[in-house]
C-alpha cells in the first residue's frame, strides 16, 4: 500500500486457489487482502494522489472499494473490546484502548484501518478537484444552462457530503489504530487484557509485535487529519519500539514523521532533524 505499486496477478491467483481451504480468522483476513489488492491496483494507475487525469472514474472505483471495506468491517465476526481508561497513562493516546482475541485479529483490523485511511485520503483529494472543476457548455440555451447549473450544484453538494464523511472516517480510524497500540506493546494500564494473556500468542516474539505495528502507526500519523499531539505520541511509540524491540526501522519512520516526508524519499532524505526545520512535503 505504501509503495503505490500494483499487486502481481500471480499472488492474487494463488491466494484465490487457497481460499476454499481457509476458515475462521484466516478467511476473514484473506477476504480483506483482496480489497487491499483492489486499492493497490487502483492507486498504481495514478502517477500521484493529485493525478486528475481521470478523476470521475477513480472516484467511482474508490467508492466501490470503500463500500466493500465498510461491509467487511460490519460483517467481521472477530471484533475487539474497547476498554475505557480509568486513569491517565502515557501508553494510551485517548481515553480508551482496544483488546483483541489474537494478534491476527488485531493485525487484520489495523490493515483494514490503514487501507481505508489511504482510500479516503484519495477520495478527498479527487472529490475536492471535481468540486472545484468548472463545467464548460457551448450551448447558449438559457433553460439548458439553468438545468446544468442546478446539476452542478447538486453534484458539488454530493461531493462535499462525501468529503465530510471521509474526513470523519479518517479521524476515527487513526484513533482506533492508536487504541490498538497498548495491546501490541503489552503496556496497557493494569486491569487490561494484554497480548501475553492469550495462550495462542505467548510464543510470539515482542519484536514481531512491534514490527506488525510500524506501518499502521505511520499511516495514522502522516495524514493531515491528525493533530500534532497525536503525531508526537506516535513518534514516541515508534521510538519505544526502536529502543525496546530493537527495530531501527521504527526510528527511521519516527524521523520521517518529524520531517513530514514519505518513505519513497528515503534515498535522498538526510535522517537528521534540525532545530526550527520546516517542510511542506505533506
Amino acid at each position: 500500500m505504501q509503495r503505490r505499486a500494483a499487486i502481481s496477478e500471480t499472488i492474487t491467483s494463488w491466494s484465490l486457489l487457497s481460499l476454499p481451504y481457509e476458515s475462521g480468522e484466516d478467511l476473514t483476513a484473506s477476504n480483506l487482502s483482496f480489497l487491499v489488492v483492489e486499492f493497490c491496483n487502483l492507486r498504481s494507475l495514478m502517477t500521484s494522489m493529485h493525478d486528475f487525469t481521470n478523476s470521475a472514474a477513480i472516484v467511482s472505483a474508490a467508492l466501490m472499494i470503500e463500500a466493500s471495506l465498510a461491509t467487511w468491517a460490519a460483517d467481521n465476526p472477530y471484533g475487539y473490546n474497547t476498554v475505557p481508561l480509568m486513569a491517565r497513562s502515557d501508553a494510551v493516546f485517548a481515553d480508551y484502548y482496544h483488546t483483541y482475541s489474537s494478534i491476527l485479529t488485531a493485525t487484520s483490523w489495523n490493515s483494514y484501518r490503514s487501507v481505508r485511511i489511504l482510500l479516503n485520503e484519495l477520495l478527498i483529494v479527487q472529490l475536492s478537484h471535481l468540486s472545484q472543476s468548472e463545467f464548460q457548455y457551448e450551448d447558449e440555451d438559457e433553460e439548458f444552462l439553468n438545468l446544468a447549473q442546478d446539476s452542478k450544484l447538486l453534484l458539488q453538494q454530493q461531493y462535499q457530503s462525501q468529503i465530510f464523511h471521509s474526513r470523519a472516517v479518517i479521524v476515527q480510524l487513526t484513533q482506533d489504530i492508536c487504541a490498538s497500540v497498548p495491546y501490541y506493546l503489552s503496556d496497557a494500564p493494569s486491569g487490561g487484557h494484554l497480548l501475553i494473556e492469550h495462550p495462542q500468542s505467548e510464543q510470539l516474539p515482542r519484536a514481531a509485535c512491534g514490527n506488525l505495528l510500524l506501518w499502521p502507526l505511520f499511516t495514522a500519523a502522516c495524514t493531515n487529519m491528525v493533530s500534532n499531539v497525536m503525531r508526537t505520541w506516535v513518534v514516541q511509540r515508534l521510538e519505544k519500539i526502536a529502543d525496546v524491540a530493537g527495530i531501527q526501522q521504527a526510528r527511521a519512520l519516527a524521523i520521517l514523521l518529524c520531517l513530514r516526508k514519505d518513505p519513497p524519499t528515503w534515498h535522498d532524505t538526510e535522517f537528521t532533524v534540525h532545530e526550527n526545520e520546516t517542510t511542506d512535503e505533506w
